[in-house]
């Protein structure tokens, strides 16, 4: 009797384990068709929010490193970029998997890559650790560099500049485009997400650094 008693217990911890798996599985579909759906509104409404979020950021820190701080000039740009880590404090890495038009960019190009020879390939362990140290180079570059001293790098060198070019439907803007550096590297980016998911925000977003502050999932989860 105690056996069998047992053996129901048993079958009925299984039931409830597979019924909320299931329950699980059905959330998370939910979850990403409504990711994708913002990703699609975003795309549309706001290709280039990305490149606003990080321009701004760039006013801020020059103004603060030149003494030209203002707030009243800089309000939105203080607004925007609040916007943003708030966001990003309540709900983690919000921005980048629901609003970045770079980062849905370098998904439907994996998605489309995942099934084939390129999507099965898989980096290193040890090669997969150095290459993200790649995102603190880029970040000293771009901040230090080219921020603060001034060097002299030029705005066509940006994949984010030419991509935010070729998604304007500006025809001049995208011929433009098309014989830089920065496309160049955009078309590399596009390569490197054939093999690895989001290759961009994984080894080179500099912004990346900006989130580590927050939880990763947010306060709310």
């Amino acid at each position: 009797m105690k056996e069998v008693t047992v053996s129901k217990e048993v079958a009925v911890s299984k039931e409830v384990a597979v019924s909320k798996k299931k329950r699980t599985k059905k959330r998370g579909v939910i979850t990403q068709c409504i990711r994708h759906l913002i990703q699609a509104a975003a795309f549309i409404l706001y290709p280039g929010l990305f490149i606003m979020v990080f321009s701004a950021v760039r006013d801020i820190l020059t103004a603060l490193t030149g003494g030209r701080f203002s707030f009243g000039g800089l309000f939105p740009q203080l607004l925007l970029v609040s916007m943003v880590f708030l966001i990003t404090a309540l709900w983690g890495r919000f921005f980048c998997g629901f609003l970045c038009s770079f980062g849905m960019m370098q998904e439907l190009i994996f998605f489309f890559s995942k099934k084939t020879v390129c999507g099965k390939v898989q980096i290193p362990k040890r090669l997969d650790r150095i290459l993200k140290y790649l995102k603190y180079a880029i970040l000293v570059l771009i901040t230090a560099g080219v921020w603060v001293l001034a060097l002299p790098v030029d705005s066509s060198w940006s994949p984010w500049g030419v991509f935010g070019m070729l998604i304007s439907g500006n025809l001049s803007h995208v011929s433009s485009a098309i014989p830089t550096m920065g496309f160049g590297l955009l078309l590399a980016i596009a390569v490197g997400s054939l093999f690895v998911g989001r290759f961009f925000c994984r080894y080179l977003c500099p912004r990346e650094h900006c989130w580590l502050w927050f939880p990763e999932n947010g306060c709310t989860k």
